[in-house]
């Protein structure tokens, strides 16, 4: 789907243990996972600042997984950037 917007990797970035927290819960509900098991990891990768290494053994999540899900997460993320900048434009 084309948002009108560049979407970037660059703008996806999110950095390890600087999400807040409130934030980290509405990514969440935007990016459609629900494995409970890997929102807790997300949520000591994004929130706490948590290695993936630690996290995949503390919640036994595949390291391949992780990632994939982290960049649903960083995705999510994107496209509220994306939408906020339309925001600012259109009388919406």
């Amino acid at each position: 789907m084309e948002l009108g917007v560049a979407v970037t990797k660059r703008d996806s970035r999110l950095i390890s243990g600087t999400v807040p927290e409130d934030v980290f819960w509405l990514l969440i509900e935007l990016s459609a996972i629900r494995s409970e098991k890997i929102i807790n990891a997300l949520k000591g990768y994004f929130v706490e600042g948590k290695s993936r290494k630690y996290l995949c053994d503390e919640f036994r999540v595949n390291n391949g997984y992780l990632s994939t899900s982290i960049a649903r997460v960083e995705r999510a993320h994107a496209v509220v950037k994306g939408l906020l900048s339309l925001y600012k434009f259109h009388d919406v």
